[in-house]
C-alpha cells in the first residue's frame, strides 16, 4: 500500500512539473502506461518500468514494477569536462558486476547543485543459478550540464565498495566558470557544431530544438548516403533539421542516436552538415 501511494504521488506530479533529469519519457499505448523510472527521496531510480493500467472506471490501476535493490561495485570515478563551449561533463566509471549479472539501468537527477546518479545492476533471471565471480566494467555517464548557471556542482553515485561491500557513495565537485547556455542569436550552424557522440535526446533538443523529421532506420547494406560508419544490422534514429528530401544536393544537419548498453538512453554516434543520398 505504501508502493502504491508513494507511485500514485509521483505520476500525478510527473504530469504537471519536471521532478528530475530523465533520458526517456513515459510511453502509452492501449491503456498501459510505462513509466522507465521513479525516484523516491532516499535513491534515485528506484523504481524501474513502472505499468499502469486504465479501467474501464478511469481508475489506474499498478499492473507491474521493478525494484531496484542491487547497485554494482564501484572501483573509480573519474571527470572529465571538455573545452568545448558550451561545456560537456562526463563521469568514467568502472566496477565489477557479480557472477552472470550485467550493467542495469543507470539514473541520475540534479538536486539543488548535486548529481546523484545510480548504476545499478540487471536483475537475474528468477531460478538462474549463477557463480560469484566478479567481472570488470566500465561505462561513461554524461551529465545533463547544458542550461545550468555558473558555479560549483557536485555528484554522488551510488555502489558497493569492492574491498568493504558495504553501500558507498563516491562523491566529487566540478565548476562551471559561466552559465552553460548558448546566446540565442548564436547560428544553427555554430550551435550544430558543439554537438558531440555521446549526447542524449534531451540533451541535443536543448541545443537544437526538436527536429523537422525523425526516422527509425534499420542498416541493411553499406552506406548510400552521407553518413558516419553504422553498423549493418543494427537500429538507428535519424534526426533531420532542414533536410531538403527531394534533392540530391547537400541540404540541412543531420544526427543519429543509438541504443545504448542499457537499452533504455539512446545516445548520439554521429552527424552530418550537409546530408545527401545517390
Amino acid at each position: 500500500m505504501q508502493l502504491i501511494k508513494i507511485l500514485a504521488l509521483l505520476i500525478t506530479v510527473a504530469w504537471f512539473q519536471k521532478i528530475a533529469i530523465a533520458e526517456e519519457n513515459a510511453k502509452y499505448h492501449h491503456n498501459l502506461l510505462v513509466i522507465p523510472s521513479i525516484d523516491i527521496p532516499e535513491q534515485v531510480g528506484r523504481f524501474q518500468n513502472v505499468v499502469f493500467e486504465l479501467n474501464e472506471q478511469g481508475i489506474w490501476l499498478l499492473q507491474n514494477y521493478q525494484e531496484v535493490l542491487r547497485f554494482t561495485y564501484i572501483d573509480n570515478v573519474n571527470i572529465v569536462t571538455t573545452d568545448s563551449f558550451p561545456v560537456q561533463v562526463f563521469l568514467q566509471v568502472t566496477g565489477h558486476l557479480v557472477g552472470c549479472g550485467g550493467l542495469g539501468a543507470i539514473n541520475k537527477r540534479l538536486v539543488e547543485t548535486q548529481f546523484k546518479i545510480s548504476i545499478n545492476e540487471a536483475p537475474v533471471a528468477e531460478g538462474f543459478t549463477c557463480t560469484a565471480d566478479l567481472k570488470p566494467f566500465k561505462t561513461i555517464i554524461a551529465l545533463p550540464v547544458y542550461g545550468l548557471e555558473a558555479g560549483t556542482y557536485s555528484y554522488r553515485v551510488n555502489g558497493i565498495g569492492l574491498s568493504s561491500g558495504e553501500i558507498t557513495s563516491p562523491t566529487g565537485t566540478f565548476e562551471l566558470k559561466k552559465d552553460n547556455h548558448i546566446n540565442e542569436f548564436v547560428s544553427f550552424e555554430e550551435r550544430f557544431d558543439t554537438i558531440q557522440n555521446d549526447m542524449s535526446r534531451q540533451e541535443v533538443t536543448e541545443v537544437l530544438g526538436i527536429p523537422q523529421k525523425i526516422k527509425n532506420l534499420e542498416i541493411k547494406s553499406g552506406p548510400y548516403c552521407s553518413e558516419p560508419a553504422l553498423n549493418v544490422g543494427s537500429f538507428y534514429e535519424q534526426w533531420e533539421y532542414d533536410v531538403d528530401s527531394s534533392s540530391q544536393l547537400s541540404s540541412g544537419y543531420v544526427i543519429w542516436f543509438s541504443e545504448s548498453n542499457t537499452r533504455l538512453e539512446w545516445k548520439t554516434v554521429g552527424k552530418v552538415n550537409g546530408y545527401s543520398c545517390i
